[in-house]
């Protein structure tokens, strides 16, 4: 084990590499001491240097702070290339090395050779779910939660792409007892490879059995009547809304069912008594809710029902401020119910 008390200083990270490189009997680990945020002023040693923009007057005061040219706003100094053109250098004269071994290999080895260049290719596919295969993934951008990162990371469609897989299983949480849930699914199941899409917002932890997951869509609050008036459903961190969203329409005399539905297929895999027991036919008044693409919830809100989705690409900018702008508010929940409900 190897410690570099600075992470700035670059001839201790390159003695350190040489070291571990001269071990060859064990692996070794570099532990390199950092300060998030390095320069800046305001954002040194802070949490919000990950993930926030620095915005202008951050930018020019840790130029300065540094020692950095103010103009042009893009400034690379004259020895970074001439460094990185050595190391493009070093590593076109590789590459054709590697080329003229790989010639000599294939003339002695051809069989061999052409399934190496298969494989390297990706030409042959040894996808889990074709395979049944019960590998786990772990997904953590779930949403437009993560708006500060920008859209590129905002997989509006992937879910829907995860969902639509045979063979796939997915589970999207709403709280740590359905993330429980997915994770007991996922290394009991055996058949199925299992993707778990996790939020990075702060979510509440909700009463009952986390076992009720299990069965891919539950209720999670149910309604005073026995035929309740409008069934809200939705997955991950949008059950918060439906949730908040059931008191308030109890306050104006309807009344909600709130339904979580972690997973689609598990879900689907149930009997027709249990799904009826959740969403009765004869309720058609039905709003559904996720900050992604509306694909594949059409099923459950039918005809006369409403969605409140995000069919677009998302935006730069604050979680909250991104829900707010794109209509994923518990007052929005609320009219769309009034509206299915004809009030």
């Amino acid at each position: 084990m190897l410690k570099i008390a600075d992470g700035n200083d670059i001839n201790s990270a390159e003695s350190a590499i040489e070291e571990a490189k001269e071990e060859t009997s064990k692996p070794s680990i570099i532990i390199v001491k950092n300060q998030i945020g390095f320069g800046c002023p305001a954002k040194q040693g802070k949490a919000s240097a990950h993930g926030e923009p620095l915005g202008a007057e951050n930018i020019k005061a840790m130029k300065e702070n540094l020692g950095w040219k103010i103009e042009p706003e893009f400034y690379v100094p004259d020895e970074v290339y001439s460094n990185m053109n050595k190391y493009i250098e070093k590593g076109i004269s590789k590459e054709e090395t590697w080329k003229n071994l790989f010639k000599k290999y294939e003339k002695a080895y051809p069989e061999l050779a052409k399934e190496y260049t298969k494989w390297m290719s990706g030409e042959i596919d040894k996808d889990a779910f074709l395979m049944k295969l019960p590998v786990t993934y772990v997904l953590t951008h779930d949403s437009i939660g993560v708006g500060e990162d920008g859209p590129t990371h905002e997989p509006i469609e992937q879910l829907a792409a995860l969902r639509s897989m045979p063979n796939m299983t997915v589970f999207r949480p709403a709280d740590s007892k359905e993330t429980a849930a997915a994770w007991y699914y996922a290394v009991t199941n055996g058949t199925t490879p299992t993707s778990l899409v996790l939020t990075r917002q702060k979510l509440p932890l909700y009463g009952g059995c986390p076992k009720r997951a299990l069965k891919g869509g539950y209720i999670l609050k149910d309604s005073k009547k026995e035929t309740p008036d409008v069934l809200l459903m939705t997955s991950g961190s949008e059950v918060e809304l439906i949730y908040k969203a059931a008191d308030e329409l109890e306050a104006k005399g309807i009344d909600a069912r709130v339904i979580s539905i972690p997973s689609f297929e598990v879900f689907e895999a149930q009997d027709q008594a249990y799904k009826e027991s959740v969403m009765p036919n004869k309720v058609c008044a039905r709003v559904a809710v996720e900050a992604l693409t509306s694909f594949g919830w059409h099923k459950y809100v039918g005809l006369d029902g409403e969605i409140i989705s995000l069919d677009t690409f998302g935006a730069s900018g604050k979680a909250e401020q991104l829900f707010k702008q794109f209509g994923f508010t518990v007052e929005n929940v609320v009219d769309k119910a009034l509206k299915v409900v004809g009030k």
